[in-house]
């Protein structure tokens, strides 16, 4: 399978372009184009990839088996990533003269509570 990796967004640019516009109206990457299919929204490609793509170690056939690792690509999007990305913004992001270290190390805090809930997870589950 071959592929064509073009960057765009931050230094690159191009994110308001009217030819991204038409693949993603939100104006965000990633985007995946997969001939005619145009896909947006991480966790969107990475099932569209899986079900296309993937055997069924990858795809599972029935929707509760599917269920058992989308929870935790739904989780780590609603819960780890706004957390991350608080430090993320708060802390790297802002002038250190304009930064809330009381909400960052909240935001801190929750971000070490998800990784030991996904240590422990992996601690007792095989995984590849």
């Amino acid at each position: 399978m071959s592929y064509q990796h073009i960057e765009v967004g931050g230094r690159f640019g191009d994110l308001q372009s009217d030819d991204f516009l038409a693949l993603n109206p939100l104006q965000k990457v990633p985007v995946l184009v997969d001939g005619d299919n145009v896909i947006w929204e991480s966790h969107c490609i990475l099932r569209y990839l899986a079900a296309s793509y993937g055997t069924t170690d990858w795809y599972y056939a029935s929707p509760y088996q599917r269920s058992l690792y989308e929870r935790w690509m739904d989780w780590s999007q609603v819960i780890f990533q706004p957390a991350f990305m608080a430090v993320f913004w708060g802390y790297y992001r802002k002038a250190q003269n304009k930064r809330c270290m009381e909400q960052i190390t909240q935001d801190l805090q929750e971000c070490e509570q998800c990784l030991q809930i996904i240590e422990q997870q992996l601690s007792h589950a095989p995984y590849r």
